[in-house]
């Protein structure tokens, strides 16, 4: 067992051009394999336990056509001048058509330098997706586009990495929009709804990343007001919102990732990753026996079917 040595870490940080506790602009690859963790790495262990995420680490995996999609919609609206150099959008919807086949010929060096062919619909859909972010929804004629994502005052696509010196461990965030302390992350999504998108952030983790962000941004001493999405919907008339999360709730979200980030603490600094049963952490064992329940709803059905009273 190799005790964890932060300061190699930070290191390896500082020579690849890393200022700690500021806004700094970093690749997507660097960022993801750098030293620290992330919001998407404590809602891994959220979901599943610690030994999935660190096993994670080292493996790469193909992404899926929604993570694809995911990525050309952050670059479309948020990178829009770097967009042609990653991206090239087909003539036609399949894979199988002529017209598809002659374009990725014609873009064989691109694709081979690592650009992305999109399907036609896909290409249609960021252009719907970028012009419903242009619509005026207030008074003013203020709009999501130019009075948010792209306003003067804003910082887009930007890291920032701190120290918890407490725990002995090295936290990371990059936020897709930063206006004067308003985080703002874009998420595509099937419905914009506040009150159908709320539920889908709570199944996916979504108050984790908020708390996190906030947490680190004060302990890095950076403005840190509120945490917030930029919604949109991937599907035509492609309606947006920008949607709040309450302070209430990034305070009962804060006691989960406080929680997260002792056990991946504890995990980091013992090298020891376990799976979903825990750890004892006296004798630092995953137990050999754990007794369970059958869910509520199936014990509840039995003691109807029996008649039981108890």
């Amino acid at each position: 067992m190799n005790k964890y040595d932060i300061n190699k870490d930070i290191k390896y940080l500082e020579d690849n051009g890393v200022v700690f506790d500021t806004w700094i602009e970093v690749s997507d690859e660097f960022y993801h394999g750098s030293p620290g963790i992330s919001a998407s790495g404590l809602k891994t262990i959220d979901k599943t336990c610690p030994k999935v995420y660190h096993y994670g680490k080292g493996v790469k995996t193909e992404k899926s056509e929604a993570l694809i999609l995911g990525s050309a919609i952050h670059k479309y609206i948020l990178e829009n001048d770097d967009f042609d150099s990653e991206y090239l959008i087909s003539p036609s919807d399949k894979k199988t058509d002529r017209e598809y086949k002659s374009h990725v010929l014609a873009h064989k060096d691109e694709i081979a330098a690592g650009s992305t062919v999109l399907r036609k619909r896909d290409g249609d859909m960021l252009k719907g997706i970028l012009e419903s972010l242009k619509e005026s929804f207030t008074k003013g004629g203020t709009n999501t586009y130019d009075g948010i994502i792209i306003n003067p005052n804003t910082k887009r696509e930007m890291a920032l990495y701190t120290i918890d010196k407490d725990r002995n461990i090295i936290l990371k965030v990059k936020v897709d929009v930063n206006m004067s302390g308003m985080f703002l992350d874009l998420k595509s999504t099937k419905s914009a709804d506040p009150e159908v998108f709320m539920k889908d952030a709570a199944n996916l983790g979504y108050g984790i990343q908020a708390a996190y962000y906030l947490k680190i941004a004060q302990l890095a001493n950076q403005e840190a007001k509120m945490f917030g999405f930029i919604a949109v919907e991937k599907t035509a008339p492609f309606i947006h919102s920008v949607i709040l999360l309450s302070d209430e709730d990034i305070q009962l979200e804060l006691s989960k990732v406080n929680r997260l980030l002792d056990e991946y603490a504890f995990c980091l600094n013992h090298d020891i990753w376990y799976g979903p049963n825990g750890i004892d952490k006296v004798t630092k064992r995953e137990p050999l026996f754990v007794v369970s329940r059958m869910p509520s709803w199936h014990r509840f059905k039995l003691e109807e079917e029996n008649n039981f009273e108890g």
